[in-house]
């Protein structure tokens, strides 16, 4: 009986340990200040998620916290440094840069096709769009140029 408790008791522990983050979020605050006070306003979190720790050592307290309204703190801290909230804020994929905020980084398509979930992105003006839109804008050009 005492072995069963004690699987059943490090079972537990693992599940524990394994719904926290493991990243640090880069909040700004002076030493010692608590996270939960630091990161909100700079990294926010999906609602129903917190960040536990102390500046320099952030991290979201329960990953299974959400699964919508995801951000870009919330995947680096639950997933890795590499990975960001997709376009849809619903899953964490590794992109080279934010799909939320890009900045001044360039769009790939390859960055297109997995913050979309789409296999039929290109890049037009600098932003993703289907390949549908693109046929779609190329037909009312061509047609424009025939008028």
């Amino acid at each position: 009986m005492a072995i069963k408790q004690i699987i059943v008791s490090l079972a537990l522990l693992q599940v524990i340990l394994a719904a926290a983050g493991t990243g640090n979020v880069p909040c700004t605050g002076t030493a010692g200040t608590a996270c939960t006070s630091a990161c909100p306003a700079s990294f926010p979190l999906p609602t129903g998620c917190t960040y536990s720790g102390n500046f320099g050592a952030c991290i979201v307290s329960e990953c299974t916290c959400s699964t919508t309204k995801l951000t870009d703190a919330y995947c680096a801290s639950c997933k890795g440094a590499t990975y960001f909230a997709n376009t849809a804020q619903t899953a964490c994929v590794q992109s080279s840069y934010s799909c939320l905020n890009r900045g001044t980084n360039a769009w790939t398509v390859n960055d297109c096709n997995t913050c979309t979930g789409s296999t039929n992105q290109k890049i037009v003006k600098g932003s993703c769009s289907t390949s549908a839109n693109v046929l779609i804008a190329s037909f009312f050009g061509l047609l424009l140029l025939l008028l």
